[in-house]
């Protein structure tokens, strides 16, 4: 038997490579060793009809003769659940904010209650600043807005505060040594007169100095030298100008002696930068040191 399913096994596949298509494939064995292999019974007696062939019958691939498709049906969802099952349960609502009540403490005065909206509006116009005094039910004691927890939040909306611009010191500026241009003057019988000075201004707004004036009367030039010492005031003080406002005194030494004078008065200032000065006459003074 296991020559026989051999055989059948070679020739269906000889078949098949050879795209045998028939319905039907007949084998024949007429080969006598194989029959006298198989046993006497194997082969037909003399007269005798020969049994039909082995015949092969190729099957479908399904073994039932139906063919092997692969099942596409997709299984259907269950049915939807009822409506009240697919409404989600709203999340609660978010917790209300606290109404504020605030008391402000300013000028020996209490005014209040104030909202949130009413504090926040205080803090934009710098009413209510950190360092103001307030008073909420709960308290046991008046305290400074930044203590209060409610507040920090309105507190931290407030703008920033301007850049606090320093004035500006005109001591600190004029403080030094001071020498001026020559500069004409009017003296009453001379036909020309150029003044000039040194000037030492201090901290402690004091100030010392000496200078000369040089005249020309009827074709002859003299000099007359001074000295002068006082106090002095800054007014009007800005980045560009300024007031110097001098009392102190005066001596000219003259050929017939010294002669001494008050001297008082106000004299406007414009700054050029900060080693120069323009008085109201044109004429520039600098600084030396």
């Amino acid at each position: 038997m296991t020559c026989l399913i051999r055989g059948l096994c070679a020739v269906f596949l000889l078949a098949s490579l050879a795209h045998f298509s028939p319905a039907e494939a007949q084998v024949t064995f007429s080969t006598p060793g194989l029959f006298d292999k198989l046993g006497a019974g194997a082969k037909p007696a003399e007269g005798e009809a020969p049994t039909p062939p082995i015949s092969i019958t190729p099957q479908p691939p399904g073994g039932d003769g139906t063919p092997d498709v692969p099942d596409t049906r997709v299984t259907p969802p269950p049915p939807p659940p009822a409506d009240d099952d697919r409404k989600a349960t709203p999340p609660p609502p978010p917790p209300a904010d606290p109404v504020l009540a605030i008391y402000i403490a300013a000028g020996g005065a209490t005014t209040g209650p104030f909202a949130a909206a009413e504090l926040k509006r205080k803090v934009s116009s710098g009413e209510l600043t950190g360092e103001t005094y307030v008073w909420m039910e709960g308290m046991t004691e008046w305290k400074r807005a930044k203590e209060v927890a409610q507040l920090q939040d309105i507190l931290a909306a407030a703008p920033p505060p301007a850049p606090v611009t320093p004035s500006f010191d005109g001591v600190a500026f004029l403080t030094g040594t001071w020498r001026s241009d020559p500069e004409q003057m009017q003296m009453s019988g001379v036909e020309s007169a150029r003044i000039t000075g040194t000037t030492e201004y201090r901290r402690d707004k004091t100030y010392e100095g000496y200078g000369q004036v040089e005249m020309t009367a009827r074709g002859y030039t003299q000099q007359l030298n001074f000295t002068f010492d006082g106090t002095y005031e800054i007014q009007n003080a800005s980045e560009t100008d300024f007031v110097l406002v001098l009392k102190g005194s005066a001596t000219y030494f003259l050929d017939t002696g010294p002669f001494v004078e008050t001297v008082s008065g106000a004299f406007p200032l414009r700054i050029v930068d900060r080693n120069t000065l323009v008085n109201d006459q044109g004429t520039r003074v600098h600084r030396i040191r």
